[in-house]
C-alpha cells in the first residue's frame, strides 16, 4: 500500500483490540513497518507541535546529524526513516524496521512544541500503526508537565526482534536539553534557547554535534504513578547514574541490583531518622536504571538472613512503609534456610 503524507486513516474493524499503553509499557513489533502518530485536540491556537525521530546506535547516540529526522529533513539519505508532516492536529514518522541497518537500536520518536509547556496541549497522545496494513497496533495517552521537548516513544531492538515502549519524558530546557542526552551536544556559540531554531532554519542540525553517549533515563512500568516529587528524585538520579556510567563508555548498561538492609541494633538511629528509607529510595532510582525489569530483589539481615518481597519500582512508596521498619524484621521476611519462619527477632 503506498502510503500519501498526511493520510492517517486506519483500519481497526472486526475483533482486532488496540493495546494501551502505561508509561514504561512495551509491546513487540511484528510489523515490517510502522507509523507513530502524535495527535492533540484541535484549538484556536496552533501549539506548533512537531515530531521527529532520531536513530540511535547500540552506544545510545546519533552517529551523525543526519540521524535526525524532522520537518526540514524529512528524508534519512540512507536509512528508511522519514517525516510524514503534519495534518491537522497530527504529526508523524515512518519507521520501515525491516530495512533498518545492523547498526541501529533504537528509533527515538521525540516531540517538541515551539515553546510552549507540553502541559497546555489537550489530547496529547501517541499511536502506533502498522503501516502496511494500515492498522493500529497501540495507544499511549501521553500526561506531560511544563517540559517542551519530550521523548514520546522509542522503537527498540531486543533479541533480534523490535519493540515499542512508551516514555513521555520530557524535558524543560526543550530541543537542546534533548538533543544533550542523546549523546549531542551544542556548540559553546548556541544558547539552549535558540537550538532549536538553529535546528529549524538550517534545513539539518548544523548546531549539533555527537558528543559522549548520555541516552535518557530508562522509564520503568508504571513510574507515572508514583508521587510526583518522588517520580522528580527518581528521574534525576536515574540521569546521574547515566551521566557516571555514560564516562566509562557504559551508558547502556545492563545489571541486576539486589538491596540488602542492616536489621541490627546498631542500625535502629538510621531507620528512626529514615536515613535508610532515603538510601533505599537511592538504590531503587539504581535499580530502575539498570535491570530493565523494574523490579529489585531485597534482603534483610540480623542473625540470619532473610527474604523479603522484590521491589516494584512502581509500588515504591508502599514497600518502603511496609517493609523499611526501626529496629524489626518485616513480618513478610522469609528465612532463607527456613521459608516458613523468620530467624530474625520481630524486633532488635
Amino acid at each position: 500500500m503506498k502510503f500519501e503524507p498526511g493520510n492517517y486513516s486506519t483500519m481497526n474493524g472486526g475483533s482486532h483490540l488496540v493495546q494501551t499503553l502505561k508509561m514504561g509499557e512495551n509491546i513487540s513489533v511484528s510489523a515490517a513497518s510502522v507509523r507513530v502518530l502524535i495527535s492533540w485536540a484541535a484549538g484556536p491556537v496552533d501549539p506548533g507541535l512537531d515530531a521527529c525521530a532520531l536513530l540511535l546506535s547500540s552506544a545510545g547516540k546519533v552517529r551523525s546529524d543526519n540521524d535526525f529526522v524532522f520537518y526540514n529533513q524529512p528524508d534519512h539519505p540512507t536509512e528508511p526513516v522519514r517525516h510524514l508532516g503534519r495534518r491537522g492536529p497530527v504529526d508523524a514518522v515512518e519507521v520501515q524496521l525491516a530495512r533498518l541497518g545492523p547498526d541501529i537500536d533504537r528509533a527515538a520518536v521525540c516531540a517538541s512544541a515551539d515553546g510552549r509547556p507540553f502541559e497546555q496541549i489537550r489530547g496529547l497522545h501517541l499511536r502506533v500503526i502498522d503501516a502496511t496494513t494500515p492498522t493500529d497496533l497501540a495507544r499511549f495517552d501521553i500526561m506531560a508537565g511544563p517540559e517542551t521537548a519530550l521523548l514520546a516513544g522509542e522503537l527498540y531492538r531486543r533479541q533480534g526482534r523490535w519493540k515499542f515502549r512508551a516514555v513521555g519524558q520530557g524535558w524543560a530546557s526543550g530541543l537542546a536539553g534533548l538533543a544533550t542526552d542523546f549523546g549531542i551536544a551544542i556548540d559553546k556559540g548556541d544558547s539552549a534557547a535558540n537550538a532549536g531554531a538553529v535546528v529549524a532554519q538550517s534545513g539539518r542540525a548544523s548546531a549539533l554535534r555527537p558528543d559522549i553517549a548520555t541516552p535518557p533515563p530508562r522509564v520503568s512500568a508504571g513510574e507515572d504513578l508514583l508521587p510526583l516529587d518522588m517520580r522528580k528524585r527518581l528521574f534525576t538520579r536515574k540521569h546521574q547514574v547515566v551521566e557516571i556510567l555514560a564516562k566509562y563508555g557504559m551508558a547502556c548498561a545492563t545489571a541486576r541490583v539486589v538491596l540488602v538492609l542492616d536489621c541490627s541494633g546498631s542500625m535502629i538511629n538510621l531507620y528512626q531518622k529514615k536515613v535508610i528509607h532515603r538510601a533505599v529510595e537511592r538504590v531503587a532510582a539504581v535499580a530502575a536504571q539498570l535491570d530493565d525489569n523494574a523490579q529489585m530483589q531485597a534482603w534483610v539481615f540480623g542473625e540470619n538472613p532473610a527474604r523479603l518481597p522484590d521491589l516494584v519500582i512502581a509500588e515504591l512508596p508502599q514497600w518502603i512503609s511496609l517493609h523499611v521498619r526501626a529496629g524489626e524484621v518485616p513480618s513478610s521476611a522469609l528465612s532463607r534456610s527456613n521459608p516458613a519462619k523468620s530467624t530474625c527477632p520481630p524486633s532488635v
